[in-house]
């Protein structure tokens, strides 16, 4: 299954992020958060030793079946009552908090997502951020 967030904004075709082989994995998502903020996300949410990435949750490639084999609805609840406090990007967090050990490498680069609005612009320069 293939979820997009409505407030996304799509500059490229997903044909080949729709056909990502998973691998045996749950899910893969575009990449988000790089640099030292990624690192930092990931060291946050304990998860420095299993992955790399942190995806965004609005751009998800989904094995619904695995996931419900893998993960119930009582573990993201449990997770989500435990970790409140520091879950600052909350659906992005759990998912990757929880998912970590089951997205492939691969994902990296595949496709990424960004806040910045001059990636969204033909004209970069008459993009203003205010």
């Amino acid at each position: 299954m293939l979820y997009l967030d409505p407030d996304i904004v799509i500059n490229r075709s997903l044909e080949e992020f729709y056909n990502l082989d998973l691998k045996g994995n749950i899910l893969a998502g575009a990449t988000h958060l790089f640099g030292r903020l990624g690192k930092i996300n990931l060291l946050r949410l304990g998860i420095h030793k299993h992955t790399d990435i942190y995806i965004n949750a609005g751009v998800l490639l989904i094995d619904l079946k695995k996931w419900r084999e893998t993960v119930t609805l009582g573990q993201i609840l449990t997770y989500i009552s435990k970790k409140h406090r520091t879950l600052f990007l909350a659906d992005q967090d759990v998912v990757n908090a929880l998912f970590a050990d089951h997205t492939p490498p691969s994902t990296s680069g595949s496709i990424t997502s960004t806040k910045r609005p001059s990636a969204y612009s033909p004209n970069p320069r008459r993009v203003t951020s205010g």
